[in-house]
């Protein structure tokens, strides 16, 4: 069987017990176990109590060693799974690309854990401010933002020096925190103090960027990373069109983008308002809770009007442990 996949589990007819990855975490039963020989043209569905998809726990822990009973035991069987399916693990709708193949393959190679720490991105998409800027702020994170640096390593024919002063290494730090260009920005809209300690206190420019959104106010983020947009198009104006302006009006333009994007959400949120009047609307609170003693999970629905009124409940058991993913899903199932 192929690496990175394993079965979602429906009937267990077409799942043979041996060699396939259907335990838990895609774990599989070697033919080479004592007693292999005895199950070897066998299906899962044997060791199910097909009334109510659950385990057999008498024949398992006869047939089985008490290690491999425990892990058949623990591996969940969900009613909602109807048929068998081959599904592949790095993704959560379990379908296989390209795309996301390759992004595995580099996310074990290069370490970039901190890529998948919620805590680092929420600051960049919870900004209050338009979404271009976020966008730049997370292709910043990324390190793909195409400096002169970047594109060279990519092997892109293209100029060494950076167009806003005499460096001759255009990377993330000196365009937006080194350049002196940039560091009469920050001087000019009175955050150089707070840039200045981020990037004393950080290994890289990415950690620099999220400790700042970690620590500043609301405003200040959003007059942080407008102007990283206005350093941006400055470098870009100077690029193609040999224009130039100012620190002061770089500062300037970053002021006013914060203020035109406050004007324009304004209506919007006003209808918001008016329309949360008009219409009846529902809140669902969901949860998961699992106990591995009892080897049950538990899910639990409460749903409330607009007025927060209660409306319904709900709990449910299974006899399985699944992931928390797993488990919030079946309870908005």
């Amino acid at each position: 069987m192929r690496g990175g996949v394993w079965w979602s589990i429906g009937s267990g007819a077409s799942i043979f017990i041996l060699n396939e990855p259907w335990l838990y975490n895609g774990e599989v039963i070697s033919s080479e176990i004592p007693g292999a020989y005895f199950v070897r043209n066998f299906t899962i569905n044997s060791l199910m109590n097909l009334y109510d998809k659950s385990w057999n726990k008498q024949v398992i822990r006869q047939v089985f060693s008490a290690d491999i009973a425990d892990k058949i035991l623990h591996t969940p069987l969900i009613h909602q799974v109807e048929e068998d399916k081959i599904i592949w693990k790095a993704e959560r709708h379990g379908r296989y690309s390209v795309h996301n193949a390759y992004r595995l393959c580099v996310t074990e190679l290069v370490d970039s854990s901190y890529n998948w720490r919620s805590w680092y991105w929420s600051g960049i998409w919870k900004l209050k401010v338009p979404p271009k800027v976020k966008n730049l702020v997370w292709r910043m994170c990324c390190g793909c933002l195409p400096t002169r640096v970047r594109l060279l390593n990519k092997r892109v024919v293209c100029p060494t020096n950076f167009a806003s002063c005499d460096s001759n290494n255009e990377n993330l730090m000196h365009v937006f925190f080194d350049c002196p260009f940039a560091i009469q920005v920050w001087h000019k809209t009175r955050l150089w103090s707070s840039i200045q300690h981020a990037i004393s206190t950080t290994t890289s420019t990415t950690d620099a960027i999220f400790s700042l959104l970690e620590q500043l106010f609301v405003d200040v983020s959003q007059r942080l990373t407008t102007i990283f947009l206005s350093i941006w198009k400055h470098r870009n104006f100077r690029v193609w069109d040999n224009a130039t302006k100012t620190s002061v009006m770089v500062a300037e333009r970053a002021r006013n983008m914060v203020v035109d994007w406050q004007m324009l959400l304004l209506p919007l949120h006003q209808m918001g308002i008016n329309s949360l009047h008009r219409h009846k609307r529902y809140k669902c609170n969901n949860d998961a809770a699992f106990s591995s003693h009892f080897n049950r999970t538990c899910i639990s629905i409460c749903i409330y009007d607009s007025d927060g009124t209660f409306v319904l409940a709900k709990t449910v058991t299974y006899p399985c442990i699944v992931s928390v993913d797993v488990g919030e899903a079946l309870s908005l199932h």
